[in-house]
């Protein structure tokens, strides 16, 4: 569970709620749920050298894993209702399944970039995305895990020096 150590900032995020402390360390407390997909689709990574296998064409079942955070539950008690995340399956299977990647994307069809082009499409949607997975293989996957709102209100307020301790140490 991240912990928040300075007193300094835990003033700009208290008023979200979900703080707790314990044994003088301030707890956020986040419910996270994840959900997971899967298409099938070709891509080149035409960018690379010739003698690299992924430059020819080449496809990969795709797993994606969407990740949402929030502090509260709804009257219900989801974070999100897994039936209101069906419009990302529908995405899916309408513009990327069995479709060439190249045709898609606006830059490269990476790993990296698929990640974030799925995180950018669905943030607007699902206010509680934090994150987005991509896998090609079993072996491998990219997470797209934006931390703009402690580092954007850090940086704002000049404390770099304790930005990079709370981002080296996971401490936030």
């Amino acid at each position: 569970m991240p912990t928040i150590q300075s007193q300094r900032y835990r003033k700009y995020l208290e008023p979200q709620g979900g703080f707790y402390s314990k044994n003088n360390t301030t707890f956020a407390a986040m419910y996270k749920i994840s959900k997971q997909f899967t298409f099938s689709a070709s891509h080149q990574l035409n960018m690379l050298s010739a003698d690299h296998p992924c430059a020819r064409m080449h496809g990969h079942n795709y797993v994606i894993t969407i990740h949402l955070r929030s502090e509260t539950l709804d009257e219900y008690g989801f974070v999100k209702d897994y039936k209101a995340l069906d419009m990302v399956k529908q995405y899916l299977n309408t513009h990327l399944d069995h479709r060439h990647l190249n045709d898609i994307l606006p830059n490269h069809p990476t790993s990296e970039n698929i990640a974030r082009f799925l995180y950018e499409k669905f943030k607007p949607e699902i206010p509680e995305l934090c994150a987005v997975e991509v896998s090609e293989t079993p072996q491998t996957s990219c997470v797209y895990e934006p931390l703009i709102m402690l580092v954007a209100m850090v940086m704002s307020l000049g404390h770099i020096g304790e930005l990079q301790h709370l981002l080296v140490f996971n401490t936030f």
